[in-house]
């Protein structure tokens, strides 16, 4: 058997020597040679290039990138074959910090206006991927007025004529700054040390292109602006805000919704002497008369369904205008025995009552009721202009139409909002959060925490679909309460209709998700377990002293090794007294490292969510000659060191039974001489 081991040792030996010899190849000269190039088509390095709250991410095709003036700048270098990376600017090398094997950094403050190179090099492939970036003058418009659109080549302003402008171009130093406009400079301002302003008053109609230029780099930023002509509608003198705005072309269009026979509305046209109402197809003129000089009206009668196009234009430059789109939709009158809103160009009733839709129009065959989209086949005619809808209990959500030449008006039938899936989690007692779902879109809420009669806002907010939320801190005014047994709240959930209030109780205990468990430390391994002590959680929740050593907490225990996924222990096994905890942990392989994984949770608390996070202890268990026997385990040596340990064990152990049997001859010789010399006497 000792020559069987020893045997194995050299054999070992070998195969280790040989398996490290094959990770060099050596040339003829006996020089060390380096792998392989694989096909840098596959294997370019990555460069991310971060500024101030940016981050750029180069891709392959891509070999500039642009920021405006920056505090500082950042570039990272990663690869995923080989470890030896060089980062250069313009050709030099930089002074880059190492966040693992794979991955350098180059940082900066303040870099400046500059344009440059950077390529990002992997030396053990040669394969290499560069960008350039360009850091430029940071330029900023402002006006109370002001509309931005990006495209392809610059950044766009449309402003509203009649309101103030400031351009804002800042760099490293405001001496060294520029501002020209069309090519002609202008006269500025000190703003700060680092930034210089134009500021403008009244500007006329306009597209002019206004460009930032650092003095010492010739690098430049550019913006076009586009100062146009404005209107606005009224109704019996209220200006009556758009349904919508949005841009086409660079150019503002407005949307205006009126029910057929609405009150007249008047358009204005707001500009300088040379602006007019025009029509947008065939730019005539429209029938309109002078405010003043800088403003035209027109009338609208909303005496026909339909839509109607106007542009108010200056007669210099057709391209400067904006847009009114004023669209008539049929009459739509609804009744219930609810109060109804008109809100949005909607009405909102609600959900339960009766409903009654009358749809009018000159043209009665052109008249269509839908719901859902569907085509209301059994209506009932009033007159030569309506037609007429009736349902005795609606239930349910629903839209309604009234449709007449592609021109649509609805009705909405709502419901009181509710709060859904109310749920609270308190964090260690030191705070509690709650979450709920709306039953509708578009509702405002308010969470109030209620004791003894009194009512205390937490929170008030707006939201669309999304869950809500609330967080209510020890530090609050009043603070967050963690001396009760019960908490209730009540939510209040708004829409258009109306409010609905609803209240929730909730056991205390029986929401905290406490912290993970804390001081672990391993007590004693063995080959094949080990004991883990941690420290016993201690907290008062509801005015009740909870400790681990009273029963109050439950564990779970997870271990992981060589590569599996967590395996769950006998959590019965943990046992606490005063202010430790202990684990008697069997595991199943020697010679194995293992991580073990200890949860907390309160045994009221109900829900996985309520587990704390993990706490983790890393450690080797030691190798003895029977468990590396044990070929289930499939043990493997990390290192010489352990394969000697192995080794001398086993020839310990083989040389331990030889003595045994050496010891057990000489017993048995020695009790052979013994009946030998008595069968002599005799």
């Amino acid at each position: 058997m000792r020559a069987v081991a020893k045997l194995t040792l050299a054999l070992y030996l070998c195969v280790e020597f040989a398996l490290r010899l094959s990770y060099c190849q050596y040339d003829e000269d006996n020089t060390e040679r380096k792998p392989d190039k694989v096909q840098c088509v596959e294997n370019l390095p990555e460069i991310y290039v971060s500024a101030d709250y940016l981050q750029f991410y180069i891709k392959k095709d891509q070999e500039e990138i642009v920021t405006k003036f920056v505090n500082y700048l950042t570039v990272t270098c990663s690869a995923v074959y080989g470890t030896n990376l060089v980062l250069t600017k313009d050709g030099d090398k930089l002074r880059t910090t190492n966040e693992d094997q794979s991955v350098i950094t180059w940082s900066t403050s303040k870099p400046g206006i500059l344009k440059s190179n950077y390529t990002c090099i992997n030396t053990e492939t040669d394969c290499k991927r560069s960008v350039i970036v360009a850091i430029i003058p940071a330029l900023q418009v402002l006006s109370p007025k002001l509309q931005t659109v990006d495209d392809k080549f610059h950044t766009n302003y449309n402003i509203q004529y009649g309101s103030s402008m400031t351009v804002l171009c800042s760099g490293p130093a405001a001496a060294r700054l520029a501002l020209t406009k069309d090519g002609d400079p202008i006269i500025t301002e000190y703003e700060s040390n680092t930034t210089i302003k134009w500021f403008v008053r009244k500007p006329d109609l306009q597209i002019s292109e206004i460009v930032c230029i650092d003095l010492d780099t010739a690098i430049n930023s550019s913006v076009l602006i586009r100062v146009e002509p404005f209107t606005y509608i009224t109704s019996q003198n209220e200006i009556i805000e758009p349904d919508f705005t949005n841009l086409e072309n660079h150019t503002r269009i407005q949307v205006y919704r009126f029910p057929y026979n609405h009150q007249p509305v008047e358009v204005f046209c707001c500009g300088p002497r040379t602006v007019r109402l025009l029509s947008p197809d065939d730019n005539k003129e429209l029938i309109s008369e002078s405010v003043n000089n800088t403003v035209v009206r027109a009338l609208i009668r909303n005496s026909k369904i339909g839509t109607t196009l106007m542009s108010c234009a200056d007669n210099k430059q057709f391209a400067l205008m904006s847009i009114v789109h004023v669209v008539v939709t049929p009459q739509m009158e609804v009744k219930s025995s609810s109060n109804i809103r008109y809100v949005g160009n909607r009405y909102v009733m609600r959900n339960g009552d009766p409903l009654e839709i009358i749809c009018s129009s000159p043209d009665i065959a052109q008249i269509t009721i839908y719901k859902k989209e569907q085509t209301i086949e059994k209506l009932q005619t009033i007159n030569g202009t309506s037609l007429r809808w009736f349902e005795r209990k609606k239930h349910g959500a629903e839209i309604y139409s009234c449709f007449i030449a592609e021109i649509e008006a609805y009705v909405t039938v709502d419901t009181l909002p509710e709060a859904m899936e109310f749920r609270c989690m308190s964090h260690n007692m030191e705070y509690i959060n709650c979450t709920w779902m709306p039953s509708t879109a578009n509702i405002q809420f308010a969470l109030y925490y209620f004791n003894n009669r009194e009512h205390t806002r937490l929170c008030k907010k707006s939201h669309a679909y999304h869950e809500m939320f609330c967080i209510w801190y020890s530090s609050d005014y009043p603070g967050y309460l963690n001396d009760v047994s019960e908490l209730s709240f009540l939510t209040q959930s708004c829409n258009n209709f109306g409010c609905s209030n609803q209240t929730f109780h909730i056991d205390h205990v029986s929401i905290v998700r406490p912290v993970a468990p804390q001081g672990l430390r391993i007590h004693s391994i063995t080959s094949r377990g080990a004991v883990i002590r941690w420290d016993s959680t201690y907290m008062i929740c509801a005015g009740k002293s909870l400790r681990s050593s009273k029963g109050d907490f439950l564990y779970k225990v997870e271990y992981l090794y060589s590569g599996t996924n967590p395996l769950e222990a006998n959590s019965s096994l943990v046992t606490c007294y005063l202010r430790v905890c202990e684990m008697k942990l069997t595991l199943p392989c020697a010679g194995q490292f293992y991580e073990v994984r200890i949860y907390q949770r309160l045994k009221r608390a109900v829900g996985e969510e309520l587990w704390s996070d993990f706490s983790s202890i890393s450690f080797h268990t030691v190798v003895d000659y029977e468990d590396v026997a044990d070929s289930t385990c499939n043990w493997e040596p990390r290192k010489t060191k352990e394969v000697m340990t192995y080794f001398t064990q086993m020839l310990r152990k083989e040389t331990r039974l030889e003595m045994q049997q050496i010891k057990e001859k000489i017993r048995m010789l020695k009790k052979k001489a013994t009946r030998l010399h008595t069968d002599f006497k005799r």
